[in-house]
């Protein structure tokens, strides 16, 4: 038998297996890496858009002269500023929205949908009234099949 350069049959097969193998690893790397930054973009959009709500409720109810809705003790979906003049509520997308004036300004973009929004109002008198906020985002992306939620809670006292 005659000795020849070159591969045989069976070495092609195993480098083949072999490169097809590493080839699978990386590519499962690169995906894992992939679907976490996905995640750290869906959590810091939640962040970022619930940090924008809460600074303009903050502004906005502490400047506020009254509160027309929710009534004391109770609880809305709604929050009614200044007679009516300001209200938040959720729109027909879930999108959190400010009118003011009759103007609308949307408090949350695109990328974030809001589940669940509850506006309380306590305070022992008319001149402490505090508002208590309860939210719930949700990302309009899905991380590997999941929607990312957060809730947020804060309590603003009218000055």
């Amino acid at each position: 038998m005659k000795l020849t350069r070159g591969s045989s049959l069976v070495e092609l097969i195993l480098y083949t297996g072999l490169l097809t193998t590493i080839l699978v690893v990386l590519y499962q790397l690169f995906a894992i890496a992939g679907y976490r930054k996905i995640g750290e973009v869906v959590e810091d959009e939640l962040y970022v858009n619930s940090s924008h709500v809460f600074s303009d409720l903050y502004r906005t109810v502490q400047g506020a002269t009254s509160i027309t809705e929710p009534t004391p003790g109770g609880v809305s979906s709604t929050l009614r500023l200044n007679a009516g003049t300001t209200v938040y509520q959720l729109d027909e997308n879930n999108r959190l929205v400010k009118i003011e004036n009759g103007t609308t300004a949307f408090l949350t973009n695109k990328n974030v949908t809001v589940n669940s929004l509850i506006f309380s109002r306590k305070g022992p008198s008319v001149q402490s009234q505090t508002i208590t906020v309860d939210l719930r985002a949700d990302g309009t992306h899905q991380v590997e099949g999941k929607t990312i939620s957060e809730d947020f809670t804060t309590s603003i006292t009218v000055r």
